[in-house]
Parts: C-alpha cells; sequence; structure tokens
C-alpha cells in the first residue's frame, strides 16, 4: 500500500509543473533561469478590437500605441485592444525529471522511511517553484487581498504592469527607429 500511495505522489507531482504556465513559440522568450539577463522584451500576444490577432516581441510603448516586432514592426493604440498577454520566459520541464529524482531514495534501503519523506518535501517545493505563472494578462484580473473585496487595477496600471516586461519598459526613445530593430536570433 505505501508504495502505491509514493507512486501516485510521484505521478501528481510531476504533473504538476505545467499547471499554470503558458509557453511562447520556441526561441521568442529565455528560459526562466536566464530571464533577468535577457535584453529582449517578452512575447506578447494581442487581440484588436476587430478580432485580429497580432503576435510577437513587445517592443514598449510610444504616445499611447504598443509597439510589436515579428517579422516586421507594428504599432498598435492602446485603445484599439481588448486582451492581451506577455509571456516572459518559458519554464523549465522538470515534472518528469523530478520522477527519477524521487526513486533514489528507493536505493537507500532500511534508510528509505527517511529520505523518501526528505526528497519528497524538496521535490515538491522545487516543482511549487516552477510552477508560478510565467504571463501577465490585459485587462488585469481583480487583485484578491485577504479579507477585502477584489480590487481592480486602472487601465494605465495594467499597461505600467505589462510594459515591464518589454524591450524598453521606460517608453521607446524617439531617437530608435522601430525599422532597425532586430529580434532574437533562432
Amino acid at each position: 500500500m505505501k508504495r502505491h500511495i509514493f507512486w501516485l505522489m510521484s505521478l501528481m507531482m510531476g504533473f504538476t509543473s505545467c499547471f499554470h504556465t503558458i509557453r511562447a513559440p520556441q526561441n521568442t522568450v529565455p528560459r526562466r533561469i536566464d530571464f533577468d539577463q535577457d535584453p529582449f522584451g517578452g512575447y506578447i500576444k494581442i487581440t484588436s478590437k476587430d478580432s485580429t490577432r497580432y503576435e510577437g516581441e513587445l517592443i514598449g510603448s510610444r504616445n499611447d500605441s504598443v509597439m510589436v516586432l515579428k517579422s516586421k514592426s507594428i504599432s498598435l493604440a492602446k485603445s484599439d485592444i481588448v486582451r492581451a498577454m506577455v509571456i516572459m520566459y518559458n519554464p523549465g520541464q522538470y515534472g518528469f525529471g523530478y520522477l527519477g529524482i524521487l526513486a533514489t531514495p528507493l536505493i537507500n534501503g532500511y534508510f528509505l522511511g527517511i529520505t523518501a519523506p526528505l526528497w519528497i518535501i524538496s521535490t515538491t517545493s522545487a516543482v511549487a517553484e516552477e510552477d508560478t505563472p510565467n504571463y501577465k494578462s490585459f485587462p488585469a484580473k481583480p487583485v484578491m487581498v485577504k479579507k477585502a473585496p477584489p480590487t481592480l487595477i486602472s487601465e494605465s496600471e495594467a499597461w505600467k504592469e505589462l510594459l515591464k516586461y518589454s524591450r524598453f519598459p521606460g517608453g521607446v526613445p524617439d531617437n530608435i527607429r522601430l525599422t532597425d530593430l532586430k529580434g532574437r536570433q533562432k
């Protein structure tokens, strides 16, 4: 019976690493471990009022417009955007790798009762860390605070939050020509 519980818990942890993440196309965002040193913007998916969809690197904003780079630069007025989602990084694919880690206490023989719980605790915390959302959405979801009604952030605050993950978080400088920008090298 204990063996079945062990394997059931192992499988559950293996599957939990992909619950709250969204993957961007390959080579469009960094891996999580490289995220803080990456000079490029996140991958944005935009739906406009006329239901047109745009995707590409989030460059930044200038004069109430959002700039996106795919094969060419696109500038969209913020007022024309209904929904947007910025994917900041692609998560690692560690879920099933943790199963191998969980199997290592089995080689400890009599000490299995001590090592198995330690491995389960450490593996669960590692999976939980990898399971944090890797994206931001517009319009923003209500912010939940304990023992308080949900609060909505303003549209301008929601855009500020999204634009933190652009190539130019402070706004695209006037001396930058969008046609000169190059995307990630594949």
